[in-house]
């Protein structure tokens, strides 16, 4: 495989409410695993930190439901620019990772999560049927334990 047709991934995040995110360096892994299975080519994946009352606005305008939510996924898949494909947005509550921190390893490992399940379904995954739901978390939490083990050293 060339260069030219190598696989990358391009994020661009921001915070609504101007609180630090995950770093971008294990983003980047994160993504990058959770997009292997896609051909090769120039990602460009957004991700948003928000709070939970965005996440309610955003979750009743788009999913008609009036609840929070941890993650939103909104698929693009669009061609951009310099042979590059928008695959889309990934919004995550911040509230909801420190409310579930004790869940799942803190913080950090609950916004981790909640990136990989977010990439997960911009790759074409889908966990409205039990059984597809219980492949893609299996898949999630690969993902999460390969990104978050330490190198050896």
């Amino acid at each position: 495989m060339s260069a030219r047709n190598a696989r990358s991934v391009t994020l661009s995040t921001r915070s609504l409410n101007g609180r630090r995110g995950l770093s971008r360096k294990l983003v980047e892994k994160a993504v990058a695993a959770g997009l292997e299975e896609l051909p090769d080519r120039k990602y460009l994946v957004e991700i948003v930190y928000a709070d939970d009352r965005a996440m309610k606005k955003l979750n009743t305008t788009f999913r008609n439901d009036k609840d929070v939510t941890d993650v939103l996924a909104f698929p693009v898949h669009q061609s951009i620019p310099d042979d590059g494909y928008l695959l889309g947005e990934i919004i995550v509550n911040r509230d909801e990772a420190v409310r579930r921190q004790s869940e799942g390893g803190g913080v950090s490992q609950e916004l981790l999560r909640y990136i990989v399940h977010g990439v997960l379904h911009l790759a074409g995954h889908d966990d409205a049927k039990p059984k597809l739901s219980a492949r893609m978390w299996q898949r999630q939490e690969q993902i999460i334990a390969m990104v978050s083990a330490k190198p050896d050293k």
